[in-house]
């Protein structure tokens, strides 16, 4: 009796899973977009330091400098971009990686 129900017990929890919602697509990952409208985006003015790596730059905010993270696509702007150069961006705190995340930039013309 013991044997029928610890496989009955293996069974079941091989069939529940763990739980992990899917896209459309069957990705489990959710995208920037998505997490951002989750979080509160902070919209403001800043000036740009410089990048620390691919994946992050610097920024002076309310004379407090801060690293926000990038992706691949927003790089290549950053690249080109000159110390102390003004631009608004928009982005969000991630709870789960304790990082800042980008998700708008525009330079601002004097």
């Amino acid at each position: 009796m013991r044997i029928v129900f610890f496989l009955f017990t293996i069974v079941l929890f091989s069939l529940t899973g763990c739980g992990v919602s899917s896209d459309l697509d069957g990705s489990a990952k959710m995208t920037n977009e998505v997490i951002a409208k989750e979080q509160n985006i902070i919209s403001i003015e800043a000036t740009y330091i410089g990048l620390m790596d691919p994946h992050s730059i610097e920024v002076i905010i309310d004379h407090k400098p801060i690293a926000i993270q990038i992706n691949e696509e927003q790089f290549p702007l950053f690249e080109q971009l000159k110390t102390n150069e003004q631009i608004y961006i928009e982005y969000y705190y991630n709870d789960e990686t304790t990082q800042n995340i980008l998700t708008k930039v525009e330079i601002i013309n004097d």
